[in-house]
């Protein structure tokens, strides 16, 4: 009996296996063609988008190949954008909008690729600078004059050439907040601030919107100096939220994150949306110790009734030499320490109790120590205790040294006439051992005897 074989289906699933690969390679190519051309016509709307917001800017350098990049961004305090409510609440009595459009936040972006280091330093707004005709100003001023004037004063003070420029308005930064939605700031006590409109309780806060640029903003709960630190705060909380949410990885998010940049801020005309995805795309290579967040070296001053803030010479110069020569970062700059040496220091030194040869010993030790000491005396009355004292708007100095004492510091009486703005008088303490000033700290350290204060602001705890 012939056996029957029944045909197996083998060799017919056999045969669809390679048409099944072949469609699916071939429509596999075709959803790949599909989102190359989305992407392309996405970011060249991207682009022409980021062009209505372009200008044309002669100062800028051109960029050399293993160059690092520089970015002068500028927060501009222009309501353009927002509404009459919004307007009042950010400035109450108008005083503001009648002195012109000015840098509210100045920063200069280093991105060094080849060390896969970033650096952002904040210049203070009270900077003392000069502009065009050689006079004197407070850098926030310089933007008057527009972005040339302002890239070409950062390019002299810092010795950087500038790329690229970013300017950024409170309608700007509002919107960008919010897409991110916020970000989570701890506050060691509540803050109520009319002016600013600042109003939040104690513990973590998710700060966005209107309370987020108010943030950034006001000046009255601590100084300038304690701004720029809440600003470097909230940028590090903001970079580490778009990254850690894979927004650069997500092409729908970094679009739409591109999409959100072009339209709220202004740039020079050179900076294309692939320069925007490169900048972005080397600060997320970069880990969190490779993001270098530093302040020019600067203090407080008081000059013919000006305040201003006055760059610490030696310290400004080396900073920005390391950054240009790309050598390791001297510690100047970084928030919580110290921009004043002993050299930074000119003094008059007085003998408060009468011992003879006491003020020129200790005189003599102090230029050993790196202080300017322009000359000795007599004080015209007995001191208990070593005083610092100083002229109106060098308080910083006068704490720096009084903290080597542990002196008491006060503003100069006027029947005390020298020509430096600081006077040593050595008391009593000193004399009989209990003053005895220990070693100077080291460049750009804090003083020690000064009290490192737990910081009003910091990030929320996991």
């Amino acid at each position: 009996m012939e056996e029957i074989i029944k045909p197996s289906h083998g060799p017919r699933f056999a045969r669809r296996v390679p048409r099944r690969v072949a469609r699916i390679f071939r429509y596999a190519g075709i959803f790949f063609l599909m989102a190359v051309i989305v992407a392309i016509l996405v970011l060249a709307y991207a682009q022409l988008r980021l062009s209505r917001n372009q200008q044309e800017i002669a100062e800028l350098s051109q960029q050399v190949p293993d160059e690092p990049m520089n970015v002068l961004v500028l927060g501009s305090d222009s309501r353009e954008g927002l509404s009459p409510e919004q307007i009042k609440k950010y400035d109450p009595t108008g005083a503001d909008s009648k002195t012109g459009k000015r840098a509210d936040t100045i920063i200069l972006l280093h991105l060094d690729e080849r060390r896969k280091k970033a650096i952002l330093i904040h210049f203070p707004r009270d900077l003392r600078v000069t502009d065009g005709a050689g006079n004197p100003t407070k850098i926030n001023g310089i933007y008057q004059d527009g972005p040339g004037a302002m890239i070409e004063t950062v390019q002299d003070f810092t010795g950087l050439p500038i790329h690229h420029y970013v300017e950024v308005n409170f309608a700007g930064f509002n919107n960008i907040v919010d897409a991110l939605g916020g970000v989570n700031v701890y506050f060691e006590k509540p803050i109520n601030e009319p002016d600013s409109g600042l109003n939040v309780p104690r513990g973590c806060v998710t700060v966005e919107g209107d309370q987020a640029l108010a943030f950034v903003r006001v000046r009255k709960i601590d100084d300038d100096f304690g701004r720029i630190a809440r600003q470097q705060l909230f940028l590090k909380l903001m970079m580490e939220k778009v990254t850690s949410a894979g927004t650069l990885l997500n092409p729908i998010r970094l679009v739409k994150l591109v999409n959100l940049f072009a339209t709220n801020v202004e740039t020079d005309a050179q900076l294309t949306v692939g320069d925007m995805k490169t900048i972005a795309g080397r600060v997320r290579g970069f880990s969190a110790d490779r993001v270098d967040m530093r302040v020019v070296p600067s203090s407080g001053a008081k000059i013919r009734g000006v305040s201003y803030v006055i760059a610490t010479d030696s310290q400004t110069e080396a900073l920005f030499r390391a950054i240009n020569e790309r050598e390791p970062l001297p510690d100047y700059g970084r928030t919580g320490i110290s921009s004043i040496e002993p050299a930074d220091i000119e003094l008059t030194l007085f003998n408060g109790v009468g011992v003879d040869g006491l003020a020129k010993s200790e005189a003599e030790a102090l230029r050993r120590r790196g202080f300017q000491v322009k000359g000795t005396g007599d004080a015209a009355t007995f001191h208990e205790k070593t005083t610092v004292y100083h002229d109106e708007g060098f308080e910083d100095k006068a704490k720096f040294l009084a903290a080597i004492y542990g002196a008491a510091v006060k503003v100069k009486p006027e029947n005390l006439v020298v020509e430096t703005e600081i006077a040593l008088v050595l008391g009593q303490d000193f004399s009989e051992g209990r003053a005895t000033p220990p070693p100077p700290p080291s460049p750009g350290q804090a003083s020690k005897g000064q009290k490192e204060e737990k910081p009003l602001v910091h990030a929320c705890e996991d």
